[in-house]
């Protein structure tokens, strides 16, 4: 045909193709390609235009037929010759918007083929999920939150395709994740892929973190009993509030100036805090002696929490010395005096009972029968 221009009625019907000069198209005309499969003019209409093609901005676009697209599939339904530019837009359809054919969304182009053809695309809009963060949960506390897709085509499903949920957590092929977290403290990180019907895919990733209570030792002191007896360091282990589940936590005792095995007896192991209970004490075996020595002090360190954090990990001791002070005592000395010359006379100085640290003492000469100067030489303040 030569240079077309439409008054009512309808372009192409039927599969073919139809060859024209100049297209004007006006509504209230409407143009219908049939599509019936991918093969150019048996499988689907085109109108190969070879002048200016004017759809102006009203022209409605109907497409007839029963094939159903795959992704990636086109279709040339306007071939416009290579100097001419598409003139208009099919009524509600701008450059790259979309209609939807047998179910499926084609998407249109007018700048399609060599730049300047109509053509149809089978796409999908890219999948998304929502939300793209999840909110935290509390530890015995039911829990429950939905993915949502978009885009691609439905129906969707769902899957943890890396990582894994709190436990107690699980996910529905619908995306509902639900349950009552059984443990927690730390981030559970998981990845989540959606599906779509066209077998797209989409894998965002997720964490979580249940909320726990955190662990905390206070510090001691104990006052030492003697040799042979013994007493218990009490440890106060505290929860920053209650559990419905039981907490545990591990636990060592560490040397400081107090030593084990002489000072403490060396534990460690495992704590449990049951449910509902705000504390636990943790008892370590203190041993006596009768030595007069300063304050020693050790450390209980904890490590390891289950169902729970530890804020305070390290709880000291402090162990009073109950000994008496000790008593210093100086015993008598004799010396023969000799003809001339002086000679040293030498005084024992003792201390009970003996103590593990230095010990100082001041001391000075008196006279008595004895005087200084022409029996001995004096010694002014000083110290032993």
């Amino acid at each position: 045909l030569g240079q077309v221009s439409i008054t009512p009625g309808t372009v192409a019907s039927g599969t073919g193709i139809l060859r024209t000069g100049a297209v004007q198209l006006a509504k209230p005309n409407f143009f219908r390609p049939t599509i019936n499969g991918t093969a150019l003019g048996s499988g689907y209409t085109q109108m190969d235009v070879a002048g200016t093609l004017n759809i102006g901005i009203n022209m409605p676009l109907i497409l007839f037929g029963t094939y159903v697209a795959n992704l990636g599939e086109r279709f040339v339904i306007i071939n416009n010759d290579a100097s001419d530019p598409v003139i208009g837009t099919f009524a509600g359809l701008a450059e790259a918007g979309a209609l939807t054919f047998n179910g499926r969304r084609l998407s249109i182009s007018y700048l399609g083929g060599d730049g300047n053809d109509v053509v149809l695309t089978r796409a999908n809009l890219p999948l998304s999920l929502s939300p793209t963060t999840l909110p935290n949960g509390a530890l015995a506390t039911a829990y429950a939150q939905t993915l949502s897709a978009s885009g691609g085509r439905a129906p969707y499903t769902y899957a943890i395709s890396a990582g894994a949920l709190p436990g107690g957590l699980s996910m529905s092929a619908a995306g509902a994740i639900t349950g009552t977290p059984t443990s927690g403290g730390v981030p559970s990180n998981f990845s989540v892929t959606v599906s779509d019907a066209d077998a797209t895919s989409l894998t965002v990733p997720y964490s979580i973190t249940i909320g726990v209570p955190s662990l905390s030792i206070g510090a001691v002191s104990v006052t030492e009993t003697d040799t042979g007896t013994d007493v218990n360091a009490a440890f106060s282990v505290r929860l920053s509030q209650v559990s419905p589940i039981p907490v545990t936590v591990d636990f060592s005792t560490s040397n400081g100036t107090a030593v084990a095995p002489d000072d403490f007896t060396e534990r460690n192991g495992t704590l449990t805090i049951a449910p509902n209970t705000l504390e636990q004490t943790l008892n370590i075996v203190v041993r006596g002696d009768n030595l007069v020595e300063a304050t020693e002090v050790f450390s209980v360190v904890l490590s390891n929490p289950g169902n729970a954090t530890i804020s305070t990990p390290v709880g000291i001791a402090s162990i009073l010395d109950n000994d008496s002070n000790a008593s210093v005592s100086i015993a008598d000395a004799v010396l023969a005096e000799g003809a001339s010359g002086t000679s040293n006379l030498v005084f024992t100085v003792s201390i009970t009972p003996i103590v593990p640290v230095a010990t100082q003492i001041d001391f000075n000469t008196l006279d008595a029968s004895a005087v200084a100067g022409s029996d001995y030489t004096a010694i002014v303040l000083q110290t032993l």
